[in-house]
């Protein structure tokens, strides 16, 4: 028996040895296998002439795209190149192909992104990251006049989504990065471009200074980044039926580098280039494009308007440009829908069929497999509510430009994928007017203050025009509505400065009468009663019953006659009169019936409460409204020429800074807040910025040592400290001097008969 036991114990021991050596064998194979596996030679681009990165762990790394035999690979906040043989995952079928072949033949399982491969020199220093992310890393400092090679670009369905892709020869060695869209293109500056527009477009003088033709529109909410309005003149006169002479349409393209034909440099959000010009030396022929934005358009209907064009002035940093915008919105027939190109000339009767017709549009596709067109019409004309920018060259040759709007896009698709978008190419797309409409247009302008810079051009009929009107105009009988307000320079006033923004306001408005007599109301201390008489280009105003304000009975003050539409008012500032041509100001009691049917009929329950304030600086002040509850809110309401918008707020979450124009919402709860800071615009509640903080998850707040609970702050979008927020804040709207509404509260009743007392 105890050899039988010893036998059994000595085969156990030699099992126990062998299974440790195995493990032991195992062990070391893992090592080696785990090895092999996640070290990979890793390069900062698609090939081993690039900067060598060293050996990287990847096996967590998620693979971006393929080009030529390389994966590129995301591991954390960094990406880097492998050769594809030592890549040990799968590669999805979803998984994009880098293609230079971007006319979009050939057939591909994969999904392909074309790349740009174009030169570009940099006008300034410029980050390269590792990743298209803020958090990524910088790889180099690119310094100004650095040539690179821009190699992916935002894709066409997205031309605002961020970076760019490229490639630069560095000391260090080749290597590619990525940059920020808006800081490679310098589409932040207002000014970009502006010294070709210069150089080829027409100049016009008003009122001693020379503007530029171009296009754009002003930026109302990100100032001072944007153009500003000085002024704006509508003309209701119909100059000329232009898209009946068309002589040519051209596709633009900058002629600086090839690469400003692409989309990227194109303004996010907006598919026009920054400050066109008139300079086509790599223009192309594009008239097979006007034929279909002439199908986009839809029928004659929509070449009827009220008003027919809009003059802006406008202003950046001491340049001036003169932007001309006529015709109803391009997409305005069709507004809102979202529809196939095929349904659309199904419509039309055209007897032409999708593929066809996109061919024929695009000779350089060329895909065995047919096209199709999905056409998305944009229904949001706030912001700019015409069709087409005029630009007139310095040889007054006239030229429209499209304006799409965003949200519009065209595309075309072959096989399922996305090969262009043809709103991009609308957009771009420049239409020769002929010379009796280009002369017309021009005469628009100068029959309405606007003379040419240089008379060399000007045929003797549009000049004689051109002097027969401006100043010295006896005719001065009707209403008068204060659109500007500016400096002793002419620059236009910001906002909490003499009576405003500068911006046409409510309720600011002068009367003068055929039978010589005059009144006024163009502040809340500045109204009255009087008689006036016109010498040349003077106004002289005498007072005789001025019931608020600073003057007295008897006291004169003259205006300046600019034109036949325009007259200036000197005091502390430059104040500038349009003549009413919309009857704006025709009722200036208007106002009140409208806040009192709005208190009666759409803020009337029980609980709620009421209080008029001066938020802005005009005669009418506005209407808040306290909510009964909080899922009701609170709101604010104002007057503008005929109508009422209102701004739903957060109960008792308003506080604003008295004629200053400038109110702020603060409000939230559940440990999510926001400040959110307004003004008024043209009778429009604008946001100028705005910030949220709070927790990312309020079922567990985490608290600092002394009890406080940690958040998060968000200014406009990006993460900030909560000094930074507070800062920012405070550079915009000071709190130390704003007011609240709640003190000021009052029932139906006696706001109704406060309304009436005014």
């Amino acid at each position: 028996m105890k050899r039988i036991f010893s036998f059994l114990l000595l085969f156990g021991l030699l099992l126990a040895l062998a299974g440790c050596g195995k493990k032991e064998d195992n062990k070391v194979k893992s090592s080696e296998e785990e090895k092999t596996k996640k070290v990979t030679e890793a390069y900062a681009g698609p090939g081993e002439e690039y900067l060598s990165l060293g050996k990287q762990f990847l096996d967590d790394g998620k693979v971006i795209r393929e080009e030529k035999g390389w994966l590129e690979v995301e591991n954390g906040k960094k990406r880097v190149y492998i050769n594809k043989e030592s890549w040990n995952g799968t590669i999805d079928d979803k998984i994009p192909v880098v293609s230079y072949d971007t006319t979009g033949a050939g057939a591909n399982v994969r999904p392909v992104e074309y790349a740009v491969n174009q030169k570009y020199t940099i006008t300034g220093e410029l980050s390269l990251i590792e990743a298209p992310a803020t958090t990524a890393p910088q790889r180099l400092l690119l310094k100004k006049d650095d040539e690179i090679l821009i190699i992916l670009a935002p894709d066409k369905k997205d031309i605002s989504n961020g970076y760019c892709q490229i490639e630069a020869n560095t000391d260090m060695g080749k290597m590619r990065g990525y940059v920020k869209e808006r800081d490679l293109f310098g589409l932040d500056d207002p000014v970009k471009n502006f010294d070709r527009v210069k150089e080829n477009n027409a100049v016009f003088t008003y009122a001693d200074r020379d503007y530029y033709s171009s296009d754009g529109d002003v930026n109302k909410y990100l100032l001072p980044l944007g153009w500003n309005l000085e002024q704006e003149v509508r003309v209701e006169e119909k100059y000329a039926d232009w898209m009946a002479g068309v002589e040519g349409a051209i596709l633009g393209k900058l002629p600086s580098d090839s690469i400003e034909n692409y989309p990227i440099l194109w303004d996010s959000g907006k598919l026009q280039y920054r400050n066109v010009t008139t300079d086509f030396s790599q223009g192309s022929d594009a008239l097979a494009l006007w034929d279909f934005l002439s199908l986009v358009r839809g029928t004659e209907e929509a070449d009827s308007e009220d008003v027919w064009a809009s003059v802006e002035l406008q202003e950046y940093e001491g340049n001036h440009k003169i932007v001309v915008k006529t015709g109803i919105p391009n997409e305005y027939v069709k507004a809102g829908e979202t529809l196939q190109l095929g349904d659309l000339l199904e419509e039309t009767e055209s007897g032409i069929k999708e593929d066809e017709y996109i061919r024929n549009l695009y000779p350089d596709l060329t895909a065995d497999s047919p096209y199709s067109m999905e056409m998305v019409f944009s229904h949001d004309f706030k912001e700019n509510a015409y069709g087409f920018y005029m630009v007139i060259s310095k040889e007054l040759k006239v030229y429209a430009v499209p304006i799409i709007h965003s949200g519009t896009s065209f595309k075309i698709y072959n096989d399922g994928k996305l090969i262009r978008d043809a709103a991009i190419d609308l957009a771009n797309m420049w239409i020769e007017t002929g010379e009796e409409s280009g002369s017309e247009i021009v005469r628009m302008l100068t029959d309405n203050g606007f003379s040419l810079k240089d008379k060399q051009f000007v045929d003797a009929e549009v000049q004689g025009d051109s002097e027969s009107s401006g100043s010295g105009q006896t005719d001065m009988a009707g209403t008068w509505i204060l659109s500007d307000v500016m400096d002793d320079t002419g620059q236009l006033m910001d906002a909490g400065n003499a009576y405003g923004s500068g911006l046409r306001r409510s309720g600011a408005y002068m009367v003068f009468e055929d039978d010589g007599s005059f009144s006024y109301n163009i502040g809340v201390s500045e109204s009255g009663n009087g008689t006036y008489t016109v010498s040349g280009d003077v106004i002289q105003v005498v007072f005789e019953d001025p019931f608020s304000g600073t003057h007295q009975a008897g006291d004169t003050i003259e205006f300046k006659i600019e034109d036949n539409n325009h007259i200036l008012y000197t005091n502390t500032y430059i104040n500038r009169f349009v003549r009413d041509t919309e009857n704006l100001a025709s009722d200036p009691d208007e106002w009140k019936q409208l806040y009192i049917d709005y208190i009666q009929n759409e803020w009337n329950n029980d609980g709620a409460g009421y209080a008029l304030i001066y938020i802005n600086d005009d005669a009418i002040p506005e209407l808040y409204l306290f909510g009964s509850c909080t899922a009701q809110g609170d709101a604010v309401c104002t007057y503008h020429y005929g109508s009422l918008s209102t701004q739903h707020l957060y109960n008792y979450g308003l506080t604003y800074i008295e004629y200053e124009n400038l109110f702020c919402d603060t409000g939230g709860h559940m440990d999510r807040y926001y400040d959110r800071v307004y003004d008024i615009e043209d009778g429009e509640f604008m946001t100028v910025c705005s910030g949220e903080y709070g927790a990312e998850d309020n079922t567990d707040i985490q608290l600092d040592e002394n009890g406080v609970p940690i958040y998060q702050y968000f200014w406009e979008g990006e993460s900030v400290t909560q000094e930074e927020y507070e800062n920012n804040l405070a550079s915009v709207y000071d709190k130390s001097r704003a007011r609240s509404a709640y003190d000021q509260r009052m029932s139906a009743e006696e706001v109704i008969a406060q309304i009436q007392g005014m």
